[in-house]
Order: C-alpha cells, then sequence, then structure tokens
C-alpha cells in the first residue's frame, strides 16, 4: 500500500503511520522522512490478516495530520 499526503512544503519532514486492527490494537508503526509535496510512503500490509484497518498519519510533534480506513482482501 502507499500512502501519499500533500503538503505545500517541499523541505524535508517527518511522518509516523500507525494502522490500528479491528479491535483497535496497533499493527503496525513506522516513522518516514517524506520530502517533496507528496512523498511516497510504503507500506507493506502482506503479512496482515484480512479485514479493515485504521491508518493514521502523524506529523513529527504526535499531531494526526489524516486517517481513513482500508480494506486488506
Amino acid at each position: 500500500m502507499q500512502v501519499r499526503y500533500y503538503n505545500s512544503s517541499v523541505s524535508p519532514r517527518g511522518n509516523m503511520i500507525n494502522i490500528y486492527d479491528s479491535k483497535g490494537a496497533r499493527v503496525f508503526t513506522k516513522p518516514y522522512n517524506v520530502a517533496g509535496t507528496y512523498g511516497n510512503m510504503n507500506v507493506d500490509m502482506s503479512n496482515m490478516l484480512t479485514g479493515i484497518y485504521v491508518v493514521e498519519l502523524m506529523d513529527a510533534s504526535g499531531k494526526k495530520l489524516a486517517s481513513g480506513r482500508v480494506i486488506k482482501r
């Protein structure tokens, strides 16, 4: 899966992706250094079970930038 988030700044910045399963348990967390307005953040979900996951994108200070749901088949 690839996460992309728009940021008008082209300066490098730190982001964190957290993924939670349907029970609310965090099953993935990884920091990313992103450069450019639409930096790519690749997430390997191949070892996760089929189901619905919540994906959160945080900035370096821990502020939530965005969240959404992903269905893994």
